[in-house]
């Protein structure tokens, strides 16, 4: 009897840790698709373009199907939008006589382009399985993206400003010195600042085993943003230059509330992910101890 208790025991110590490791992977990975800074016009179109995802993974796996994964990668996201008698108005104006007017902004011929490029560093946790000979697998948890670089180009734009005075209910576009009239060809390059950026993402596909510790993700993903991006939110589309009024400045059409009131990144596309590192061992089975008996006993 304690010579069966005695393999038993042993059995148990060389089967649990064989049972019982985990796994671990790092690759990198390439993906792309639409990749958008996603905002809503109130006046004019918006539409997505096409960027991409690539970087390093790492992930930890607890056992077969479960597993924690983080890493680094670099997003990039373009948008453009296109508006053609778009209204802007800047109100409670003072003019060189103290006279009080709002200043009306036509936009035609407008084309702007944001692009930016985030740090993105994911958390995700990861479930596969095996099912009908494919291992298939899904990701799923939160991105924090670092803006890297982000900028806004317009080009060709024709801006028409004219002031309307409240109290006569008159319109002018003239005096020039004051920034009113039409100015066309106009054609600016400006930093577009952004914060720091939250999204959920989620990925599927299948996972193709190379060589026992190599394997092929393809796969699917989604990423949307939660937070609103812009840091200069609410401000005027028109900023005019005191001293000098007839050398305004314009910036982004994504910052006055007026045209938008919300700005985030959104991506969806296809990926590849290339992996290599300790795979889980099969459990070994550990036969039982057959145990000799004397006849008649």
């Amino acid at each position: 009897m304690t010579q069966q208790l005695l393999i038993l025991s042993i059995a148990l110590l060389v089967t649990v840790p064989l049972t019982a490791q985990t796994a671990f992977e790092f690759g990198f990975h390439a993906g792309t698709g639409l990749s958008a800074l996603n905002y809503k016009l109130s006046q004019g179109n918006r539409k997505s373009g096409f960027g991409g995802d690539f970087g390093l993974d790492y992930t930890y796996f607890f056992n077969k199907q479960w597993g924690l994964g983080t890493g680094v990668g670099i997003g990039i996201y373009n948008s453009q939008a296109t508006m053609n008698n778009t209204k802007s108005v800047i109100p409670g104006l003072i003019d060189e006589y103290n006279d009080v007017y709002d200043l009306r902004t036509t936009l035609d011929s407008y084309t702007e382009k944001q692009t930016a490029t985030l740090l993105n560093i994911p958390l995700m946790l990861q479930f596969q399985t095996d099912f009908a000979g494919k291992r298939l697998y899904l990701r799923g948890g939160a991105k924090l993206g670092f803006p890297l670089r982000s900028n806004f180009q317009s080009s060709n734009a024709t801006l028409t400003n004219k002031a309307y005075y409240i109290d006569t209910e008159t319109e002018s576009s003239r005096p020039a010195f004051m920034g009113l009239g039409t100015f066309t060809g106009r054609n600016v390059e400006k930093e577009l600042p952004l914060k720091t950026t939250y999204s959920l993402a989620l990925e599927t596909g299948v996972k193709w085993t190379i060589e026992e510790n190599l394997s092929l993700y393809t796969g699917i993903y989604f990423d949307y943003g939660l937070n609103d991006v812009r840091k200069e939110k609410g401000q005027t589309f028109i900023k005019q230059n005191s001293t000098e009024p007839i050398n305004f400045k314009t910036g982004s059409i994504t910052a006055p509330t007026d045209f938008t009131n919300k700005m985030s990144p959104l991506a969806v596309g296809v990926t590849l992910r290339l992996a290599f590192g300790k795979t889980i061992p099969k459990k070994i089975k550990v036969p039982k101890p057959k145990i000799k008996t004397k006849k008649g006993k």
